[in-house]
């Protein structure tokens, strides 16, 4: 039987966000699946009553699916395309061999908390705890144009996470954790598996088979991808081939997520097509060149550019852009992350990165030497600025 969301807001003494839920048809039976991305999404800003709503959310029934119930089970199952990561702790064993049980436990349980904390920072889902594995999928139960990135924001970070966990278990345990990662993306089948109070939701399909393979393939603290996940990745991040042979297909290459690259936006980060020709827009496009043509002649504007998620908004702002491609202008990018809804400055953060060519790569000395080559560039007072833009950035700039 599905919660009344209202009656439920009541209950909790938070009726006022009642609209929001029917606005956003979040019914009942999806209560405990909400996450606090969903809750800022749909417009609950406060911290406090967003912690009240997940609180009571968790304490709800999650809907019971008898096997007997082919409706109910038809409602939950269905075929999607999911990225799939599969995260093992290296050398596991050795660890219960020299661990006494309850320390044993201890550390798995810091292990799993840091890295649901990561994961849950990008969206994902922890479909499985697997000893000392996780099964995760990005794309359900909630889906985003972009599963397979906020996968591969996951894979870096992972590895950094767990080097700060080191520390505290350093000093506790004497011991550290590796990781190992593979991920692939895929078509698969979502829905019941298992009969009664002994079942879960899990993917099938070829892809977690691929993840679990690829984890094993993957060097200490590293990660192995799919093809697929290398094409839905575009150039975020700067990928190496991991195996290449010349008599398989290009499907079957494997590759490794290095590190994040630094571009001027998303979009351009995201573009598998230059090429592509934009359809339908003309009208827009021509408005845009217009106000362009009215600021090239001294008049300031300002354009607000609107419409759904995935609509073409940063596809007609770059059309505008390439038809300027023989004027003398200079352009500003700041850009919002969803990635980042934690840090207010991200746009000025990444921009000031792209114009410095700052790389995550680069020492803490070799970035005081660009942000200070930029700056000398740029300010006329440059102490002032570099000591301000390197708290910023948050690095160590011997030269401020």
């Amino acid at each position: 039987m599905s919660t009344n969301v209202s009656n439920w807001l009541k209950a909790i003494n938070l009726f006022q966000y009642a609209k929001q839920f029917q606005n956003n048809d979040i019914a009942g039976n999806q209560l405990f699946q909400l996450t606090d991305t969903d809750l800022i999404n749909i417009g609950v800003t406060s911290l406090g009553h967003r912690i009240r709503i997940l609180n009571a959310a968790r304490e709800l029934p999650k809907p019971d699916i008898q096997a007997s119930s082919p409706q109910a089970v038809d409602y939950l199952t269905e075929r999607r395309q999911l990225t799939v990561m599969f995260c093992d702790l290296a050398d596991s064993t050795r660890l219960a061999n020299i661990l006494d049980p309850e320390d044993l436990r201890e550390v798995f349980r810091a292990y799993q908390a840091t890295a649901a904390e990561v994961i849950e920072r990008y969206d994902g889902h922890i479909a499985q705890y697997l000893g000392d594995g996780l099964l995760v999928y990005f794309g359900y139960p909630i889906a985003h144009e972009d599963d397979a990135i906020r996968a591969a924001h996951t894979a870096l970070e992972l590895p950094e996470s767990i080097r700060e966990l080191n520390k505290q278990l350093a000093e506790k345990f004497n011991i550290s954790l590796s990781l190992r990662i593979g991920i692939s993306t895929g078509d698969v089948i979502v829905g019941q598996i298992g009969e009664h109070h002994s079942s879960e939701v899990l993917a099938t399909g070829t892809t977690p088979n691929e993840a679990a393979h690829y984890q094993q393939l993957a060097d200490l603290n590293s990660n192995v991808i799919s093809h697929n996940t290398r094409e839905l990745i575009g150039d975020h991040f700067n990928i190496c081939e991991v195996e290449k042979n010349e008599n398989q297909p290009q499907s079957l290459t494997k590759y490794r997520i290095i590190g994040k690259r630094t571009t001027e936006s998303r979009f351009i980060a995201s573009q598998t097509n230059s090429n592509a020709l934009m359809i339908g827009r003309d009208n827009q496009l021509n408005q845009l060149r217009s106000m362009w043509a009215s600021a090239a002649e001294g008049k300031s504007n300002a354009v607000i550019v609107q419409g759904e998620a995935g609509i073409g908004k940063s596809r007609i702002v770059q059309a505008l852009i390439d038809s300027l491609h023989k004027e003398k202008y200079h352009r500003i990018v700041y850009q919002c992350s969803p990635y980042h809804i934690d840090t207010p400055l991200y746009p000025a953060i990444h921009h000031l990165n792209y114009t410095a060519q700052i790389k995550t790569t680069d020492s803490d000395f070799n970035k005081g030497q660009k942000l200070d080559s930029l700056i000398d560039r740029t300010s006329t007072e440059s102490d002032h600025a570099k000591e301000l833009l390197t708290e910023l950035l948050e690095f160590s700039n011997d030269n401020k």
